[in-house]
C-alpha cells in the first residue's frame, strides 16, 4: 500500500509541476525554430502517462488517455491568457496525444 500512495503522489506532483511550468510567464528567449517544443510536449506527456499507469494500474486506460488529453487541452486554453506571454497551439496538444498514446500503446497490445 505505501508504494501505491507514493506512485500516486508522484503522478499528481508531476501533473502540478507540468502545469506550473506550462503557465509560468515566458519572458526568456524563444527556442530556435524547430521541433523542440513538440518534443518537450511529447516527453512530458509520455512521462505523465507512464507515471499514471504506475499510479493507477487497475483503472481503465481510456480514462487515463482522456484525462491527460483534457489536461493538455486545458493547458493550451490557459496559455491563451495574454499576461502569460505563452502560445497556445493545436500542435502542442497533438504532441501531448502522441506521447500519451505511445506510452499506453503497449498496454493495449498486451491485452489484445
Amino acid at each position: 500500500m505505501p508504494l501505491r500512495i507514493a506512485t500516486r503522489a508522484f503522478f499528481w506532483l508531476a501533473c502540478a509541476v507540468g502545469l506550473g511550468l506550462a503557465l509560468t510567464p515566458n519572458l526568456g528567449p524563444e527556442l530556435p525554430p524547430g521541433p523542440y517544443d513538440k518534443i518537450e510536449h511529447f516527453i512530458g506527456f509520455y512521462a505523465l502517462a507512464v507515471s499514471g499507469l504506475l499510479a493507477y494500474p487497475d483503472h481503465p486506460r481510456r480514462w487515463l488517455f482522456a484525462g491527460l488529453l483534457t489536461f493538455g487541452g486545458a493547458i493550451e486554453i490557459l496559455q491563451m491568457i495574454p499576461a502569460l506571454h505563452r502560445d497556445a497551439e493545436w500542435g502542442d496538444l497533438a504532441a501531448d496525444a502522441i506521447g500519451v498514446g505511445m506510452a499506453l500503446l503497449p498496454t493495449f497490445i498486451r491485452r489484445a
